[in-house]
């Protein structure tokens, strides 16, 4: 038995690919198991708090490294900075534990500023035993930038089987005219639909349709002025526009968002910059075509005929709108009748594809720990690690300190005593604190626990048991 260390753990695209760990020591008869996400010092699973990932914290590693064989890094890195994560893939290499990175995001849909993010990717891809990611075109990226072959496995089923089949039986009950959704959620970073909400309306209102553009209340109470002008720009168009219907309403649970898709027949992605889409294949679940903006590589990610669409520039939105539309009508004859077959197909095609890439990804451990220990068993120098942790801040910080200076050695030291003090709140990040904003036109957090972000999830509470994402 394999045990991961998921960063992070609690998130829906892990949960299809990698069974959770059963009981304290992880047996469930499954060769590869993902341990839970370890909660910061003095804190449980089901407290709610969110927190950098612990286990990029490379005191956790250290005292920790004897309980995980190989760490798979996704996405939630952006809350350290490339000296700690140069930090961590040192501590990494010294424990004998292989590190796989899966690249989503080669742009942070959270972020506006890339530079912090593709740091940090220069650090991780480089270090990494194997590399994964979704699309080859990503992939091509990931040769040409840092000269690595990614295994490229597609998207994993998102929506719940019983969403998927319920998707069906709500369209054939479905009144007549199009509806066309765009979720701008709380309005993240990469979210600015300002430049093409216009012509999109209009074209909408020739094809007889309601465009519904949906906010996160959270917006009104924001001090960000990019938001706000996102907010007013739809407002305006909202009251200008008879066929815009705007709704500024809290974020919603998970079926209340699967019923939210499976009612619209295309969904319009707001992204300005990205590079996967979990929105996009949680329409592809639910039987909504997506239109979006020709940014990232949505278009490698389905290529079924009136599924997805994309305009290069603001004023081509209407014409690249009619044509999904023709091409859907011309599928199932009506728009809103799913195109690419029916609930049961959709199932099987992600069953199928599912399952090899969980067999690819066991296969991806199995490689990267051929030339190291055995699964689960300790090396003399781990046991050893495991051993001083009581002197990690001497041990460690002081033998990794010439070259990552004063600061990281002090900072090692505060780690430790939160190692030592199970009272204490983390160390990295003040405990309590709020997030900041991720939402990306999905619900966040609608109840203790949860967490959704549709591809790139940041912050994850502590218990999670649900996350929708990647870079939604």
């Amino acid at each position: 038995m394999i045990r991961v260390a998921s960063v992070p753990s609690a998130h829906p695209y892990v949960d299809r690919l990698l069974p959770r760990a059963i009981g304290t020591d992880g047996a469930g008869g499954d060769r590869a198991v993902r341990l839970e996400d370890p909660p910061p010092p003095g804190r449980t699973a089901g407290d709610g708090v969110w927190w950098p990932p612990m286990v990029l914290d490379p005191v956790w590693l250290v005292a920790h490294a004897d309980e995980v064989d190989v760490v798979h890094v996704h996405f939630g890195f952006e809350s350290s900075t490339t000296a700690q994560l140069t930090l961590w893939v040192q501590e990494l290499r010294r424990a004998g534990i292989p590190l796989v990175v899966t690249v989503h995001d080669l742009a942070n849909p959270h972020l506006s500023d890339q530079q912090a993010h593709l740091d940090a990717l220069g650090v991780l891809v480089p270090a990494a035993a194997e590399v994964i990611t979704l699309t080859p075109g990503v992939a091509a990226v990931i040769r040409e930038r840092w000269g690595r072959e990614a295994v490229v496995l597609p998207h994993p089923q998102i929506a719940d089987d019983a969403w998927v089949r319920r998707s069906d039986t709500s369209r054939c009950n479905r009144q007549r005219g199009l509806r066309v959704g765009v979720p701008l959620g709380a309005v993240r970073a990469n979210v600015d639909p300002t430049s093409w909400l216009a012509p999109l309306a209009a074209t909408v209102g020739e094809l007889g349709g309601t465009l519904v553009v949906t906010v996160n209340d959270e917006v009104l109470r924001s001090d960000d002025a990019r938001r706000l002008d996102v907010l007013a720009a739809v407002e305006g168009l909202a009251s200008a526009v008879a066929c815009v219907d705007l709704r500024v309403r809290p974020r919603l649970d998970d079926d209340a968002l699967a019923a939210w898709i499976a009612g619209t027949d295309v969904v319009v992605l707001p992204y300005a910059h990205g590079t996967h889409s979990g929105w996009l294949e949680l329409c592809w679940d639910l039987g909504a075509s997506c239109l979006s903006p020709a940014v990232g590589h949505y278009a490698e990610q389905h290529d079924d005929v009136g599924f997805h669409a994309e305009f290069d520039e603001p004023e081509a939105v209407g014409t690249a709108l009619q044509h999904l539309v023709a091409d859907r009508t011309r599928a199932g004859g009506e728009p809103w009748q799913v195109p690419w077959g029916d609930a049961a197909e959709r199932l099987a095609r992600r069953s199928s594809a599912d399952e090899h890439a969980r067999r690819v990804h066991e296969e991806v451990y199995d490689r990267v720990l051929g030339a190291g220990a055995a699964p689960g068993a300790a090396t003399v120098e781990q046991v050893g690690r495991v051993e001083q942790v009581d002197r990690p801040a001497a041990a460690l910080g002081e033998r990794l300190g010439d070259s990552l200076g004063h600061s990281l050695r002090e900072g090692l030291r505060s780690l430790t005593s939160a190692l030592h003090n199970p009272c204490a709140g983390s160390t990295r990040v003040t405990v309590g604190t709020s997030p900041p904003d991720v939402a990306d036109g999905s619900p966040g957090p609608g109840s203790p626990g949860r967490w959704r972000d549709p591809v790139g999830s940041t912050r994850v509470p502590v218990g999670a048991t649900r996350v929708v994402a990647g870079s939604w």
